[in-house]
């Protein structure tokens, strides 16, 4: 099977179910010349199905490289506004904790001309806040506790080196949230919130649990062992968590309501393949917990300028998935595609994708590739200009872009060693840890010292 993207901007959930490509450097000049560029070099960027990469979209301005190297911690670094053409730096504090009403969350904010800005992931995974489909990277549609229809939540949007904020500054003043910057971490005080009734029913599509609220209040989800946990900011009468008991029902498998001071904990458990959709509703204000199996819901969100963040339910005669999809316009200005892995400094190891982007100061990140489970060696082919960090093996897919062309296709790599007799012995596999009968050719990318693959002889 071959195929060509030529037209960007391209889906990247093409890396998950369509890595099945050869790229040849023939091919790649043939392209070249076609397009009248006689002299351009074969492609210097080469990404293929590699256990530790990634594809990553990064904003580079000029004088964010500061803002790179101190993302971690509070830093003043300038901005790259999408809807704004700035003649002076903006200055930025971050930092990468929140305390919200006691408790230390891991979560990246922003303060900027005195407005206040959570990332995309703290506004999700933290408050509970839904992000709705956007047509504008600046302005961005959210639901929390209210009726998008009649009540339309748009907060603006401004964008670092690494992180997309947005300005919860008049939104937590609507709420009655008390909010302060110390150092690297955010505080943030809700008001007090009661937990005042919770049902349970049984539904076609599988379960339902409902709890009522006094007003709105943030809530976390989470995974505890078997168990997915509802975390709610907003006390509940230990005497009714203790009168709550849960029926049977269709999908899930256990069900407890618990007391936990301020906070309501609701523990469920569901199959391995299912994860809960949790969502809120207003008047009067709701916390819905849907136990179902199209639990993603479809999102079409315009990020950041040239990139998009899509997220759907794929249908097909034999049942459904759930996708997850960057779309990127590498023609933008000041958008770039670079692959990455877990060490700059050696194709050996793994490591959590978010850390991996962290790690390379990437604006957003997709994961891609093979590595053996056992040893955390790359099973796969990495290229980054004009270096091969590892080696293709048994023909397995690749995507390769550069020069303004994108291919899909499969490759091999040739290589020999020319003996002074005249003997040619071919060199099968390069930094790679699928081991075989003959000769495998290591660089300094490998590791230093380079380990020892075989415990038995050919």
């Amino acid at each position: 099977m071959r195929s060509r993207l030529p037209n960007l901007p391209f889906h990247l959930s093409t890396l998950l179910t369509s890595l099945v490509a050869r790229i040849h450097r023939e091919r790649r000049q043939r392209q070249l010349r076609r397009q009248g560029d006689r002299s351009a070099k074969p492609s210097s960027k080469l990404l293929v199905a590699l256990p530790l990469l990634a594809l990553v979209y990064a904003f580079a301005p000029r004088g964010s490289a500061e803002a790179l190297r101190m993302q971690a911690a509070p830093s003043i670094a300038q901005s790259w506004l999408p809807a704004l053409t700035q003649a002076q730096p903006v200055p930025i504090v971050q930092g990468s904790q929140i305390n919200l009403n006691g408790r230390s969350i891991p979560a990246f904010w922003s303060s900027r001309q005195q407005r206040i800005g959570l990332s995309d992931t703290a506004l999700l995974q933290a408050i509970g806040v839904d992000l709705l489909n956007s047509q504008q990277p600046s302005t961005q549609p959210v639901q929390w506790f209210s009726q998008p229809s009649t009540e339309p939540l748009n907060l603006t949007t401004w964008l670092t080196s690494q992180y997309r904020y947005l300005d919860i500054s008049d939104f937590a003043q609507r709420s009655g949230w008390q909010v302060q910057a110390n150092g690297a971490t955010l505080s943030i005080r809700t008001p007090a919130a009661r937990v005042t009734a919770v049902r349970q029913g049984r539904q076609t599509w599988g379960d339902r649990i409902v709890l009522d609220l006094d007003r709105a209040t943030p809530y976390q989800v989470s995974e505890q062992g078997s168990e997915i946990v509802v975390a709610i900011d907003g006390a509940i009468d230990p005497a009714l968590a203790q009168s709550f008991v849960a029926t049977p029902g269709n999908r899930l498998t256990s069900l407890h309501v618990e007391s936990n001071g301020a906070q309501t904990i609701v523990r469920i458990g569901v199959p391995n393949n299912l994860r809960p959709r949790v969502w809120t509703l207003p008047n009067p204000n709701r916390l819905v917990i849907d136990v179902r199996p199209d639990n993603v819901i479809d999102r079409d969100i315009a990020w950041a300028p040239g990139i998009r963040w899509r997220q759907q339910t794929i249908r097909t005669a034999r049942g459904q998935f759930p996708t997850i999809a960057l779309i990127v316009d590498p023609r933008q200005p000041g958008v770039s595609l670079q692959p990455i892995w877990s060490n700059p400094a050696s194709a050996v190891g793994t490591a959590p994708l978010i850390s991996m982007a962290q790690r390379w100061q990437a604006i957003g990140a997709i994961n891609a590739g093979y590595f053996n489970r056992n040893n955390q060696l790359p099973l796969g082919a990495l290229r980054q200009n004009n270096r091969w960090v590892s080696g293709p093996i048994l023909g397995r897919g690749a995507i390769g872009w550069g020069n303004g062309s994108l291919v899909i296709d499969r490759f091999a790599l040739q290589e020999s060693i020319a003996t002074a007799t005249g003997t040619q012995l071919p060199i099968l596999t390069l930094n790679s840890g699928y081991v075989q009968a003959g000769v495998a050719r290591f660089t300094a990318d490998w590791a230093r010292p380079i380990p020892r693959l075989l415990t038995t002889k050919f």
